[in-house]
Parts: C-alpha cells; structure tokens; sequence
C-alpha cells in the first residue's frame, strides 16, 4: 500500500471577514487544511491544541500584530513558517518585516498564485523540528 501524506494544516489569521472568507476558499481548494482565527490572540489561545504546519496572517491584525505574535512564537522556540500578508506596503513596514526575520510577505492585493507558490515554498524548506506541545502526529 502506497505511504499517503497526511494534507498540510495551515492557520488564517486575518480580521477581515471577507479576506478571510477568500483565504480559507483558495487554501482549502488547493488541497490544504485550514484552521482560521481573527486574532493573533486567538490562535495563541488555541497553538497548544493545533496541529499545524505554517501560517498565513495578515501584518495589521487588532491587538497583537503578526510581527508580534512571530517574535513570541520564536522566543517560545515554537518556529512556525509565515507568510504575511499586508495593504501597507511602505518603508516602514517592509522594514519591521526584515527586522523581525520575515522571508515572506505579501501585498494585498496579490494574485492567488503568488500565495500559494509562498505557501508551499515556506512549507518545503521549513526546518525539521519537534511536534509542539499538544500536537499529534495522527491526521
């Protein structure tokens, strides 16, 4: 019997309804489990019991930005990869993205295409670590 992969699990974090209606139809059309949540304090409530494999968020999210939530999660030794996403492409944010470590971001509007081939791109070369705590390796 052939080995099948279990599918790739991302989180959406975005607090814009309808980005995130569009994130969560082109992701999960595109073969990936999605777990979506509208804050970044939301998913850091929910990491403990998540099995994921990266995350696409918006930059500008209310409360904790996504810079601020990837600091955290690499002071946590929890390294996830990111694609940030963002409608503020100026100097200021390009920056705070270099600063923090960001290999992928995104302007809104940005083609589909563009996002998935980021996606899959971060997921493949991602550095081979530990489950977190609470994740499983069972589908």
């Amino acid at each position: 019997m052939p080995y099948s992969a279990p599918p790739i699990t991302l989180a959406i974090i975005e607090d814009d309804a309808s980005m995130l209606f569009a994130l969560e139809s082109l992701l999960s059309a595109s073969g990936f489990r999605v777990v979506s949540f509208t804050s970044a304090e939301n998913f850091l409530e929910s990491l403990p019991g998540l099995a994921i494999d990266g995350v696409v968020s918006d930059v500008y999210l209310s409360g904790m930005t996504a810079v601020a939530l990837y600091t955290l999660l690499a002071e946590r030794h929890h390294v996830l990869p990111m694609v940030f996403i963002t409608g503020h492409d100026d100097p200021a944010t390009r920056a705070l993205l270099r600063e923090a470590g960001a290999t992928s971001f995104l302007h809104k509007p940005f083609d589909e295409a563009v996002l998935l081939r980021e996606v899959g791109r971060l997921i493949t070369h991602a550095p081979s670590l530990p489950p977190p705590t609470g994740r499983t390796s069972s589908a």
